[in-house]
């Protein structure tokens, strides 16, 4: 099923109580994981708001953004130049590129480059198979819906099928840990400003370029991997583990649904 790409992964951290302003922000959280500096950072404009850093991963952009009580790390194509009228949907294509990304996240936090205190941990990705209608979208999410969930579709609209089947790791403090599976119909909608290549003609008028829409329907299957709240805070070898064992979750449950995507290879789970 080559038509399957990777439209998006988060791995997020969730920090035990609210930390003032003075912790990590997001550019030396991106600066930590990715060691180089982000193409673009914004500060914390006040105690309540999040800082935001992001920057160019070869094929991947990478973005981090630093809450009171929470840090994501997303990780999406990098956008493309438009060349004609009609914008396009970016999905990673390099599905390899997105492993290493993931896998050098968890082996930094497995060095403890999060200073916060965590209880909470969690790794979201999501596959898409744009469709040029919502009849051939329920069609395909048919075909990767296991026999005995799948629903009869033909031309619904809106459809959203989640389960969680969550397990407990003795070798983590008896936690117990979320795996839910999530297929769905997505309308996506992408916006796209053409700007001139000239450097110095972008720096004229911010009205120069007229903004083009486009929507596109996919397939969607997503995985949120999470473990409910520990007791406790996580040593950063227990964070390094349990995001390691949504990754090797999430490779063999795309095998599973016959998704196939080189390059999401699996790493050995925790049981």
């Amino acid at each position: 099923m080559g038509e399957w790409k990777v439209l998006n992964a988060r791995i997020t951290f969730f920090t035990v109580g609210p930390v003032s302003s003075s912790d990590q922000s997001a550019l030396s959280v991106y600066r930590q994981f990715w060691e180089a500096d982000p193409d673009s950072f914004q500060k914390q404009p006040n105690p309540l708001a999040p800082s935001m850093a992001q920057g160019r991963r070869g094929g991947l952009l990478a973005a981090c953004t630093v809450n009171p009580t929470r840090t994501d790390l997303n990780l999406a194509a990098a956008d493309t130049d438009v060349q004609g009228p009609h914008p396009t949907l970016s999905l990673i294509e390099d599905a390899g590129q997105l492993r290493v990304e993931l896998t050098r996240i968890t082996d930094a936090v497995g060095r403890g480059v999060i200073s916060r205190a965590l209880n909470r941990v969690a790794l979201y990705v999501q596959f898409v198979a744009t469709k040029p209608t919502l009849l051939a979208v329920n069609k395909t999410l048919m075909s990767i819906i296991p026999d005995g969930y799948r629903p009869n579709l033909t031309d619904e609209e809106s459809f959203i099928f989640q389960i969680n089947r969550p397990q407990v790791l003795p070798d983590v403090e008896q936690l117990r840990m979320n795996y839910i599976t999530k297929w769905s119909a997505e309308s996506i909608r992408v916006v796209t400003m053409l700007l001139p290549r000239d450097p110095a003609v972008r720096m004229g008028p911010p009205n120069i370029g007229s903004p083009i829409f486009g929507e596109f329907l996919a397939a969607s299957l997503s995985f949120d991997i999470n473990n409910v709240p520990a007791p406790k805070p996580l040593t950063p070898p227990q964070q390094s583990s349990l995001l390691l064992n949504g990754m090797a979750w999430a490779a063999e449950t795309q095998r599973t649904c016959g998704l196939n995507i080189e390059g999401f290879d699996s790493v050995n789970r925790l049981e």
